[in-house]
């Protein structure tokens, strides 16, 4: 096999989930924690819930233009690099979110976050594709998404338990940190495999020294959006994912504002729900 290949074994394998799992686990907390803080914020900053739902909102927006644009763009060029741009991106502003003081500069900040969170969505799972045979992927896939659940259980552990006595700014500093931290771990300790390597069917590519060399284009794109049975999938899957948006963004300020709940006790609780589910 072509040694510019990286190892593709339970060694290598495990280190980049390992590593995925630490960015992962950052974004997760930094995308989860964000509306758990909405009480906070409001009460600090003064803003209406039309201003508080505006951020939510284009935090969002970000977030798909994030996905759709370092998806493509994984095609084209270096995962490992990408992915090292998405989540220093995301690593940055969730430390500027700690320090955003006005409606106008929190809307930036956590719009651009959004685009670098987009990131590793498509990027992560394509590494452990190339890193894990086409039998392992199931449960390698299901351990990434448990272990990126700690992420937000921890999130929600850590807001509820300081987020009222601390405020809600020392938690974004201190996981854009440790995502900044993560990132060059990532970045200096992965080897990217090639695109395909774990593929049985191109192996005998491989051994012949050379590589996997097809890439999605326009066209091919096109005929994806042809497909009734994607258009159908996109179109049923929307009504879902609106309420879960908005039990996402409002359920602990309505839980503390509306029910009286102790803030702690709420993001607690919507902290392991969201985990579990």
């Amino acid at each position: 096999m072509n040694k510019s290949i990286a190892i593709v074994g339970k060694h290598q394998g495990l280190i980049a989930l390992l590593m995925l799992v630490a960015l992962g686990g950052c974004n997760s907390a930094d995308t989860f924690a964000f509306p758990m803080a909405f009480p906070l914020i409001i009460k600090e900053l003064g803003f209406s819930y039309l201003q508080t739902g505006t951020v939510a909102s284009i935090t969002s927006i970000g977030l798909a233009i994030g996905i759709f644009g370092f998806g493509s763009l994984s095609d084209k060029y270096s995962r490992k690099k990408l992915a090292a741009i998405g989540c220093f991106i995301s690593g940055l502003f969730a430390l500027l979110t700690a320090y955003a003081t006005t409606f106008g500069s929190l809307l930036i900040i956590r719009c651009i976050d959004g685009i670098g969170l987009g990131a590793l969505m498509p990027i992560g799972f394509a590494i452990l594709a190339d890193y894990y045979p086409p039998n392992k992927r199931g449960s390698i896939y299901a351990w990434y998404g448990i272990l990126l659940n700690i992420g937000t259980i921890a999130g929600g552990i850590v807001m509820g338990l300081y987020g009222e006595k601390l405020g809600w700014r020392p938690f974004f500093k201190y996981v854009g940190l440790l995502e900044l931290i993560a990132v060059m771990l990532f970045y200096y300790i992965l080897k990217e495999p090639e695109v395909g390597a774990a593929e049985p069917e191109l192996q005998e590519i491989f051994e012949r020294g050379a590589g996997y060399t097809f890439r999605i284009n326009l066209e091919e794109f096109k005929q994806i959006w042809k497909k009734r049975s994607n258009i159908y999938l996109i179109a049923q899957s929307f009504p879902g994912a609106m309420v879960g948006g908005i039990l996402q963004a409002w359920l602990i300020t309505y839980l503390v504002k509306e029910c009286s709940y102790p803030f702690a006790f709420a993001t607690l609780l919507f902290g392991i729900a969201a985990g579990v589910g």
